[in-house]
């Protein structure tokens, strides 16, 4: 018989709304044990073994969203990291479930675990090489949307069926004495075929443009740091030597109602940033979906998805030299605003750094 045990904690975000370079994961452990004389439930060791190793669970999955060249720099500093993970952690990691089977003697342990982010970064940074771009200039485009709705069609069911009756041939039966009686005996048979298919229709998504400050701030401020020179998109459309084309506005109303933009639009976009001699150009997205209420805490969950494409357009055709995502951020908060914002700021610093990043391992 199994046996579980939940037990929630409702303060487990509390401070995470309030740390900015905090990243909260989830985590499991799974562990053996043995019954005792007295009780077939696990031991206080038996849960605090699963709980260590729950946390390594979460710390894995934290280390999996890095970027290519964070994963290298974490690579060569796996074992320090690891012997001193707790070092890393905000607070003791929350216990939201534990789980018992007493048939197979194993206890699962659930928790989420807090990371101190910004600790992490400056740790991996000091292994990583330098990322000096030479002032070299760096225009970026990055537009900012909510679902504002999702519509999704019913299931459209077809069926189809026929029905055909056989009629056997009429038996003409002569009597005798002379006269002929005609006697009909019909013989009716029914066979009826059905079928169908289903057909189902994916989501149709209607966008808000937002504004997108915080994603501008934060990679203005990365790239400057990196010895790049940032450039808004807008800026150089607007330049009567080699401007032209696509206005920011209208590349926002194109995201407005696509999921991406153009071909025609991006190859200009291109075009426009080699003729005024700025040699990198970003584009992408921060998807904010609708929001949500977080099971274990109650707050507002919003999730920000965020995708990339960095090109290097020094060259006679521009080509992609980086990209990023889509990865996903979540922002709690008291109400959708303070999540959504969160989440946002959130996006935008990993988003920043993760261009910087790809740039240097150029």
């Amino acid at each position: 018989m199994k046996k579980v045990v939940v037990i929630f904690i409702a303060f487990i975000f509390s401070l995470q709304v309030s740390v900015a370079d905090s990243v909260t994961v989830k985590g499991q452990g799974t562990v053996d044990y043995e019954s005792g004389v007295f009780s077939s439930e696990p031991d206080k060791k038996d849960i605090k073994k699963a709980r260590k190793k729950a946390v390594k669970k979460a710390w894995k999955k934290y280390v999996s969203r890095f970027d290519s060249a964070k994963r290298k720099a974490y690579r060569s500093m796996k074992d320090d990291f690891l012997s001193e993970l707790d070092e890393y952690l905000i607070n003791d990691p929350k216990v939201v479930e534990i789980e018992i089977d007493e048939d197979s003697a194993t206890v699962t342990v659930y928790i989420r675990a807090e990371f101190d982010d910004g600790k992490v970064q400056a740790q991996l940074s000091e292994s990583m090489p330098s990322t000096g771009g030479n002032n070299e200039l760096f225009a970026f485009l990055f537009v900012t949307r909510q679902q504002g709705s999702i519509k999704q069609k019913d299931d459209k069911v077809t069926s189809m069926s026929s029905a055909e009756t056989i009629h056997s041939a009429s038996e003409k039966v002569k009597a005798s004495g002379g006269s002929v009686a005609s006697l009909d005996k019909e013989k009716a048979v029914a066979k009826t075929v059905t079928g169908g298919n289903t057909v189902r229709s994916s989501e149709q998504v209607k966008w808000i443009i937002q504004g997108s400050n915080e994603v501008d701030v934060a990679v203005k401020q990365t790239l400057l740091d990196a010895k790049y020179t940032p450039v808004e998109y807008g800026d150089i459309v607007e330049l009567e030597d080699c401007g032209g084309g696509p206005t920011p506005e209208k590349i926002r109303n194109e995201f407005a109602k696509k999921v991406n933009m153009s071909s025609k639009t991006a190859a200009t976009m291109k075009k426009i940033t080699k003729r005024c001699d700025v040699p990198f150009l970003g584009v992408g997205t921060l998807d904010i979906m609708l929001a949500s209420t977080d099971p274990v805490t109650g707050l507002t969950l919003v999730t920000v998805s965020v995708t990339a494409k960095i090109y290097d357009t020094k060259g006679r055709i521009p080509v992609g030299i980086g990209s990023v995502g889509p990865v996903q951020f979540k922002g709690l908060g008291d109400g959708e605003q303070v999540a959504r914002n969160n989440a946002v700021i959130k996006a935008s610093k990993n988003l920043a750094e993760q261009l910087v990043n790809q740039l240097g391992m150029r």
